[in-house]
């Protein structure tokens, strides 16, 4: 399990643990990416691509290489706290703080870009 960014006692964070479950040990990953709070993250072709909390590019972190970069997009909202999961080799973005709530967003990553759709009746 790998936990990335959030708060601190300081402020924001961009640091991460991973926890080894047969191990049940904590060590230090690779620090690196953007600082953020709240940020929402999916693993898609053996890379974590973390999204929002105030930035509108893509950290993506490579677990092969172990060594983190970023992907700039066009369009979406940098909320906090979304829900974000993959599918069809495109990420879905709903919800999150802000004037996001009712957002439903799609990430092709063939076109690099946010597609909107319709918004929910409900903010989640």
């Amino acid at each position: 399990m790998y936990v990335w960014g959030g708060y601190l006692s300081g402020g924001t964070t961009n640091t991460m643990d991973v926890y080894d479950i047969s191990t049940n040990t904590w060590s230090t990953g690779t620090t690196g990416g953007t600082t953020r709070a709240e940020p929402s993250a999916v693993v898609y072709n053996s890379k974590m691509y973390v999204w929002g909390a105030g930035s509108t590019s893509f950290d993506i972190y490579d677990f092969a290489a172990g060594s983190w970069s970023s992907l700039s997009t066009t369009g979406g909202e940098a909320s906090q706290g979304s829900s974000i999961e993959v599918y069809n080799d495109k990420i879905i973005m709903h919800g999150g703080s802000g004037t996001a709530w009712t957002k439903l967003y799609v990430f092709d990553f063939r076109l690099n870009t946010w597609i909107s759709f319709a918004d929910s009746s409900v903010s989640r």
